[in-house]
């Protein structure tokens, strides 16, 4: 079969996935956000009471073998602060030994610092870490995140030596675009990168369910405008990011989001969602994730999602509908 017949096989049966709300093709994506928990303290973050979590190994590993039973999933494990969670590294080791090959630590860095943690993980399997860093400014660093930027800088040298010897490892740093930085402080984030050969990410703060903290954070229409005049640097990675002309599996616009097909979200409360915008579909402390993933209330969302009833900004699930094509 030919490249352009497998990808019009694939679509066909996607889209009928996507119209008829049935999961046709296997999740190609599992999100865990492991913990609430955190050895940090942003200012901007979502869980502003971290509550840890009612997951355990034991129990994310039925849906990690449910997963690869049909198609090993790309794997990201974000939090709270996912390496404190106490089962961090043998859920890393378990993942990649039941045939997962990517795997994405979103992490605010500080056990990083610790160069054997970040020698141990990539040898697990870890093959991508995203770092959070708003401003290399070491007084606002530490007023936006609450610990000193030199820890970070440790973390941030100790993963690029661990790249030596692992040279397929992945390392970014990923900036939140709020009113307390400046245009300035993301291009010097953006600079450092290009200089050490690390990926950059930047995306806009996402208003949280704490009204003070969107005040101090959200940016206006107007300071918007004003930093897409400034991001000049960013504005066109980002547009090329998000064409959906160059996703064989679209068509040019927003009209279908895949997300109910492609992805699985899993909470740190057990809760089963298509996105973290999305109303949870089942919670795997009371049901086998194969039930879930089939459920009524799982077509109800899928039928929501196709119906276009959400306001959801995102185009993630571009990339991820790509990754069917693995």
């Amino acid at each position: 079969m030919d490249e352009r017949t497998r990808v019009l096989a694939v679509k066909e049966l996607l889209d009928k996935a996507y119209e008829e709300c049935f999961p046709y093709l296997p999740p190609v994506r599992l999100d865990i956000s492991i913990t609430t928990a955190c050895d940090g303290n942003c200012a901007y973050c979502w869980h502003q009471v971290k509550s840890g979590s009612r997951l355990t190994f034991d129990i994310i590993r039925p849906v990690i073998d449910s997963l690869v039973a049909r198609k090993p999933p790309k794997l990201n494990i974000t939090g709270g602060e996912p390496t404190i969670w106490p089962e961090f590294e043998k859920l890393v080791g378990y993942a990649r030994d039941s045939g997962i090959k990517s795997i994405l630590l979103c992490t605010n860095g500080r056990r990083l610092a610790d160069i054997g943690f970040a020698e141990r993980i990539a040898a697990l399997g870890i093959t991508g870490i995203n770092i959070s860093v708003d401003t290399l400014d070491a007084d606002k660093f530490k007023a936006l995140r609450g610990y000193e930027i030199a820890e970070i800088r440790q973390a941030i040298a100790n993963c690029i030596a661990v790249k030596k010897k692992y040279p397929d490892l992945y390392i970014a740093l990923c900036s939140v675009i709020s009113k307390q930085v400046t245009p300035e402080e993301l291009l010097e984030v953006k600079e450092f990168c290009g200089r050490h050969g690390l990926g950059y990410f930047a995306q806009t703060f996402y208003r949280t369910s704490y009204p003070l903290i969107n005040k101090k954070f959200s940016l206006s229409r107007e300071e918007k405008e004003f930093y897409h005049r400034r991001l000049v640097w960013l504005r066109d990675r980002v547009g090329e990011a998000v064409k959906r002309t160059v996703n064989p599996f679209t068509d040019g616009n927003r009209a279908k989001c895949y997300k109910g097909i492609t992805t699985v979200k899993l909470s740190s409360d057990g809760k089963v969602s298509f996105c973290w915008n999305s109303r949870p579909v089942g919670n795997i402390l009371k049901d086998h994730f194969n039930d879930i993933w089939v459920s009524r209330q799982a077509k109800k969302v899928r039928e929501y999602i196709r119906d276009k009833k959400c306001n959801c900004g995102f185009d993630c699930d571009v990339f991820e509908s790509l990754e069917l094509l693995d």
